[in-house]
């Protein structure tokens, strides 16, 4: 016995089984509380300066915002590429697809960066990198196969990284 996948019709996919789903459940709720299960100021006298904390809590959160707008439009782009009944692959164009061809993947990596830097701990520090490179070997990917796929692809756009990489 499974699950429909939300928005799908009965019939159209296969039931996803219930072991699965509450594996993801699972593995979905861990991935955002383990990272900052350390929290807690770091010893020391800049520990007990409220301000200096504060203000890297506020870095960390306005970091977080700007990744998470810039994944939420990103896929906005994405998914609106092909008009209803069109098929074949295009370039995506607008916001950050101007500077690199992963801006969703961007996106993500910026807001467990900000993340991190909210939470000042190692675990999720260690959850942003191993984010950056996962999304970063994606988003090579996805840039070699453009740069293949079509020939007008802009030359000067970056894989993941604005400006850098």
């Amino acid at each position: 016995m499974g699950v429909t996948p939300r928005g799908a019709s009965a019939g159209c996919c296969p039931p996803v089984p219930h072991g699965r789903c509450r594996n993801c459940l699972h593995s979905s709720s861990r991935s955002g509380s383990l990272p900052a299960a350390g929290r807690s100021p770091p010893p020391g006298p800049i520990a007990s300066c409220w301000a200096v904390s504060s203000c890297t809590m506020c870095r960390g959160f306005m970091g977080w915002l700007i990744g998470m707008a810039i994944n939420i439009h990103s896929d906005h782009i994405l998914r609106n590429l092909r008009k209803p009944g069109e098929t074949g692959y295009k370039i995506p164009r607008g916001g950050m697809f101007e500077y690199v061809s992963g801006a969703n993947f961007f996106g993500e990596i910026l807001e467990w960066f900000g993340f991190a830097l909210a939470c000042c701990t190692i675990e999720s520090l260690a959850f942003a990198l191993c984010t950056l490179f996962i999304l970063g070997s994606r988003a090579k990917q996805h840039h070699q196969w453009y740069l293949e796929k079509f020939e007008d692809y802009p030359k000067n756009r970056k894989i993941v990284i604005p400006f850098v990489y």
